[in-house]
């Protein structure tokens, strides 16, 4: 079985005074720091907001999805092609000292709705003047050992952290990359949850 972790440090481009931003991202598979961890209420955040969302029956795709905690929905972003640059911030009520977050790069809802539609392969963090790209594992994962024991499983809960915490007021994802879908040219996320800094959590 496979476990992936980098660590990425991106220095600022925008701001030479601005701290580089030092991330660790972990595809979870057999990885202990992906256990369930507290998190940050959805009351304590003001509001999130999309560059784009794709058209659909009673707002199907919204950035608000990203908060329902629910895999099954999603938000898609709505330019034409595969959505490079489009964006969803995140504002909290105050500023928080966040420890990371969970995410799925996809539309999460099942293995054929995920494979129809883009799945994001990379993306960048935004927040205080500082930056980080993420490049997310592939698609499907060899469960069962060398090949010909090949089986697909769809790895929908991934996660972020932020060594030493992050203090933001809000932050910004940013679509880079995709894996095409097959289907689809739109590019979704689904459930976006942060929680808090704890010093003695690895």
């Amino acid at each position: 079985m496979n476990k992936i972790i980098m660590i990425l440090t991106v220095s600022a481009a925008l701001n030479s005074q601005a701290k580089d931003l030092v991330i660790s991202y972990s595809n979870c598979i057999q990885d202990m720091k992906c256990e369930e961890r507290k998190l940050i209420a959805r009351d304590q955040i003001e509001r999130i907001r999309a560059s784009s969302t794709l058209k659909g029956k009673s707002n199907r795709y919204r950035a608000e999805n990203l908060l329902d905690d629910k895999l099954e929905t999603a938000w898609c972003e709505g330019k034409p092609g595969p959505g490079y640059g489009e964006t969803v911030t995140i504002t909290f009520k105050k500023k928080l000292e966040l420890g990371g977050f969970y995410f799925a790069p996809m539309f999460a809802k099942s293995f054929k709705t995920a494979r129809q539609n883009n799945r994001v392969k990379k993306f960048s963090i935004l927040a205080g003047g500082s930056s980080a790209q993420v490049t997310v594992d592939r698609f499907e994962h060899n469960e069962c050992g060398p090949a010909p024991n090949n089986c697909n499983e769809l790895v929908k809960w991934q996660a972020v952290f932020f060594p030493g915490g992050l203090k933001v007021k809000s932050l910004t994802l940013r679509i880079d990359e995709v894996e095409k879908g097959t289907k689809y040219d739109d590019s979704c996320i689904s459930r976006l949850q942060f929680f808090p800094y704890e010093a003695n959590r690895p």
